[in-house]
């Protein structure tokens, strides 16, 4: 996969999503975090228990696919609202064959970059809410 080849959507997969952008890089993060059950009998060693909280975060930059998707996505920003976003791209090795990555999230960073003889790009973060649905060869 290369990554200009994904596409951010707002909304639901197999509803009425829109197009916000043609990314240029992608990139996922997802952080396990334990419950810490450290106490004064722990002997000054960090005891935990497993299970806790899984965090998860894509961060992408890339190009818009017209004026109403750049607003889309900052009043999204700006609004601090959870919204139902996928990210489209091909499966390594395939021109034919999509995957598709849902879920719920929140625009935490959003930065706006252009140059004088340039195109005007974008980079932002999205926190995700809930669980990611992977589906394959869409």
């Amino acid at each position: 996969m290369q990554g200009k080849d994904f596409k951010l959507y707002s909304g639901s997969v197999g509803g009425s999503g829109t197009l916000i952008a043609k990314g240029t890089t992608l990139g996922f993060s997802s952080t396990n975090t334990p419950i810490d059950i450290t106490n004064k009998d722990s002997g000054g060693n960090r005891e935990m228990l497993a299970g806790g909280t899984t965090t998860k975060s894509v961060s992408l930059s890339g190009i818009f696919v017209g004026d109403a998707s750049q607003e889309l996505l900052e009043t999204k920003h700006n609004a601090k609202s959870l919204d139902d976003y996928y990210i489209e791209y091909p499966l390594e090795g395939s021109h034919s064959n999509n995957r598709t990555d849902a879920f719920s999230g929140y625009v935490s960073d959003f930065e706006l970059t252009g140059e004088v003889e340039g195109s005007l790009t974008f980079s932002a973060t999205l926190q995700v809410s809930g669980a990611v649905t992977s589906t394959a060869g869409s």
